[in-house]
């Protein structure tokens, strides 16, 4: 509570009730790129002023555990070279949306991602910011959603899609997207292709603000006996997409109404993946 904490080497850190818990307008600071830092438990900030940055690169730098920043309060983490987030984020947006909080409860998430380092996203989360270049945004589960206001630098995103069931069908949620180039992986391809017919099409995000970074026209391909399918990425704005009244919003992910009313718009758009069977012989 209150006071400036700062490790200038490795740290390893763990609690029962947070491994870092910073509030009314403390500061924790781990910059130190060199050595490893391994943390197991939450990370919470709380409180205007309340700031915790974290800097995960060492050789087996890892955070094992949730961040929670709210009431203003900001958590910047960077995670460069192999460093291993496993959790999930909350900013309080959640409870925003939901209308049990107000507008000054919410706080900041600040991601970097650099490299070969990777966030285990074990739920639906919310963050501010996601930077950095390299990195992977790994989806634990189907089902979940990834909101984030604004995306730069280029990331691979690791999803399961599905067709049949869109409640358990991975989304991501950006207000301000970006032209950088951004990697989808469908973690179950042969599954979800196996789903879809020849025109079908199964939406990954909504951002209200498309920079074209998934890259319009970037196909995946997914063996079909002597054929490949082809599932192709499709930019579409909402108010010309046939498509945008399926629900995606249900399950563990943010409601129609509240999709509708962050991430929508004049200019927001779904990005989809449609299916073309038989695009090609299949000789490999």
């Amino acid at each position: 509570t209150g006071g400036t904490v700062t490790f200038e080497a490795g740290a390893v850190l763990s609690g029962s009730e947070g491994a870092i818990v910073v509030s009314d307008g403390g500061t924790v600071s781990a910059e130190d790129t060199a050595s490893a830092k391994q943390v197991d438990g939450l990370i919470s900030v709380t409180g205007t002023g309340s700031e915790a940055n974290v800097v995960f690169a060492g050789s087996g730098s890892y955070l094992n555990g949730d961040v929670e920043a709210t009431e203003t309060g900001t958590a910047a983490l960077t995670f460069s070279g192999t460093a291993l987030w496993t959790g999930e984020a909350e900013t309080g947006l959640t409870a925003y949306e939901n209308g049990e909080a107000t507008e000054d409860e919410i706080g900041t998430i600040n991601l970097e991602l650099n490299d070969s380092a990777v966030w285990l996203m074990t739920d639906s989360s919310v963050i501010t910011l996601l930077s950095g270049n390299g990195g992977t945004v790994y989806y634990q589960d189907g089902g979940d959603a990834l909101q984030v206001d604004t995306v730069t630098g280029s990331h691979t995103w690791a999803l399961d899609l599905n067709y049949d069931d869109h409640s358990q069908s991975d989304m991501i949620y950006v207000v301000n997207g970006t032209s950088d180039s951004q990697t989808l992986v469908v973690k179950n391809l042969d599954e979800l292709n196996s789903q879809m017919s020849d025109g079908d099409a199964v939406r990954f995000a909504t951002v209200k603000y498309a920079g074209g970074g998934f890259q319009e026209g970037t196909t995946y391909y997914a063996a079909n006996g002597i054929y490949n399918d082809a599932l192709t990425v499709d930019y579409r704005t909402i108010s010309e997409d046939p498509d945008a009244d399926e629900n995606y919003d249900d399950g563990n992910k943010p409601s129609q109404a509240t999709v509708a009313s962050l991430y929508g718009g004049d200019d927001a758009t779904n990005i989809y993946l449609v299916k073309t069977a038989n695009a090609e012989l299949n000789i490999g």
